[in-house]
């Protein structure tokens, strides 16, 4: 799973590196901000699924309540045919998805890391 990810970076974001991943099946994140996220994240979905896009909110600063960020303020991104980065700290939430399992994988680094020892 690592090494599917390393064979697939854009040269651009070629120096990528992650310490965790999350695998889901078949689910539909709410809204929320990722609390304990060192450095953005990497998305990619699988499956004969309809829908279950990725929206973010690019801009968001935590300043705002979750409930009351703006639709008009989100970018939405097509994680089944592609592979996205985006900011976890910043709000997102996966759209409703059908027609068959939805499989993902996130790949971030835990904010901790740092404090670990070489």
């Amino acid at each position: 799973i690592c090494q599917w990810l390393t064979d697939r970076l854009p040269p651009e974001v070629s120096a990528f590196k992650f310490t965790s991943l999350n695998l889901n099946s078949n689910y539909a994140a709410q809204r929320h901000r990722d609390g304990n996220n060192f450095g953005p994240s990497m998305i990619k979905a699988f499956g004969p699924f309809t829908g279950g896009e990725l929206s973010v909110f690019p801009e968001d600063d935590k300043s705002t309540q979750l409930e009351k960020l703006q639709d008009k303020d989100k970018v939405t991104l097509n994680i089944r045919d592609n592979l996205a980065m985006f900011n976890g700290n910043s709000a997102h939430e996966v759209r409703d998805f059908s027609g068959g399992n939805r499989f993902s994988i996130v790949y971030f680094t835990i904010g901790c890391h740092a404090k670990a020892e070489a």
